[in-house]
């Protein structure tokens, strides 16, 4: 019923059954609606797709004034356990991923492999230049999680990141302000069951904390942690193809 549901929210039948308030509208669309959802039912699917679909929300006059209803209904309905989360949005230098173009993403996606193949390990990178990819990569990736955590934290409890941000050594700002990547990627892997799936976008969407542990582990902690393979700290070609495509799919995931 979901889909349909959805299907015929999206079909015109909201700006044929506006009313003045958001409750006189849920009853009229109730009156008419021929899945016989419940009140709750159309609630909670109008929410969903005015929050998530930014195209849709801003179609018309009518949405965004429904959509508008239902966030005030969020900020101060009782029934919610408390305000939600206030993420600040910082600037970030434009030039940061202008260093680097990825023109073979989608055709080396299927080299990704959980291991090193058996063969020789091929240097091709001095270390000048080894940063000159991987650092614009990594400040692009933490650029597209605090963009993510501003775009959603309408979803997000602000218990829920004041506990997270409390717990961090040392302590974090609940607004994130001084939050690394690590600590944004901790967030989401810890709190993913409070997005919805259709936040996420790519081939991951579907189990995203799969990608984020996957670049957590083989390229984030790896430079912080100076593990290397070989050559006196350097990455070895197959390594660095394999943090850039994981770096692109988390920022796929993300929404980018």
């Amino acid at each position: 019923m979901t889909k349909a549901l959805s299907k015929w929210l999206r079909s015109g039948v909201i700006k044929q059954n506006i009313k003045n308030t958001l409750k006189s509208t849920i009853d009229a669309l109730h009156n008419c609606c021929p899945q016989k959802a419940t009140r709750e039912a159309l609630y909670n699917s109008l929410r969903d797709i005015l929050y998530n679909d930014k195209v849709f929300r801003e179609e018309s006059e009518i949405h965004t004034r429904v959509f508008n209803w239902l966030k005030e209904k969020d900020l101060f309905s009782s029934k919610r356990s408390g305000p939600f989360a206030v993420f600040k949005k910082r600037g970030y230098a434009s030039a940061v991923g202008s260093t680097v173009v990825v023109n073979n993403y989608n055709n080396d996606r299927n080299v990704r492999e959980s291991s090193p193949p058996p063969m020789k390990q091929l240097f091709s990178f001095s270390d000048d230049e080894q940063g000159a990819i991987i650092e614009p990569l990594l400040n692009l990736v933490e650029k597209e999680l605090n963009k993510f955590l501003v775009n959603n934290e309408h979803i997000i409890p602000f218990n829920v990141v004041e506990t997270f941000a409390s717990k961090q050594h040392p302590p974090i700002n609940p607004d994130f302000s001084n939050a690394d990547t690590l600590c944004m990627l901790n967030f989401i892997i810890e709190n993913i069951k409070i997005f919805e799936k259709s936040v996420f976008h790519g081939q991951h969407k579907t189990n995203p904390a799969e990608i984020f542990n996957d670049f957590k582990k083989n390229v984030r902690n790896k430079i912080a942690h100076g593990i290397v393979v070989d050559e006196n700290g350097r990455w070895s070609d197959h390594a660095l193809q394999h943090a850039t495509i994981l770096a692109c799919e988390v920022i796929i995931c993300l929404g980018k």
